[in-house]
């Protein structure tokens, strides 16, 4: 039983961190609530992380991770046995939290590293064409 409790501990403690990570990370938050995020048909930039499909995505993955946490401690307090239902839906919900984390780094990192910066907000684009800077 050490192990199965050393699995419950594990999970409880690398879950918060990754939800830090996942939602808290550095201007995340800042940098989508100024983007605009318009589908490509409608003349925007995405094809389909639109902003209300992103707040439920990550609304959803948020509550995964907080439900997870209250099993795992649940488990180790003795009010939920441990089953193998139980440890498969905590590898699942850290996979899904590991797989979201690990395509916001993707994406941040193609975006932060691209040839052609897209325009800053505010930025009109005779500033950008020119490279002058606002008085």
């Amino acid at each position: 039983m050490g192990n199965l409790a050393d699995f419950y501990v594990a999970v409880g403690t690398v879950l918060p961190l990754l939800l830090l990570a996942l939602i808290w990370d550095s201007r995340a938050l800042e940098r989508l609530k100024t983007e605009e995020r318009k589908l490509k048909k409608d003349g925007g930039n995405v094809l389909f992380w639109v902003k209300p499909r992103v707040r439920r995505y990550m609304l959803f993955v948020a509550t995964v991770i907080v439900a997870a946490l209250g099993l795992c401690i649940l488990e180790l307090a003795g009010f939920v046995p441990n089953s193998l239902a139980l440890r498969l839906i905590l590898v699942l919900a850290v996979a899904l939290t590991l797989g979201s984390l690990i395509t916001r780094i993707w994406v941040d990192v193609i975006a932060a590293t691209a040839e052609q910066q897209p325009p800053a907000a505010g930025d009109t684009p005779q500033e950008q064409q020119t490279g002058r800077t606002p008085a």
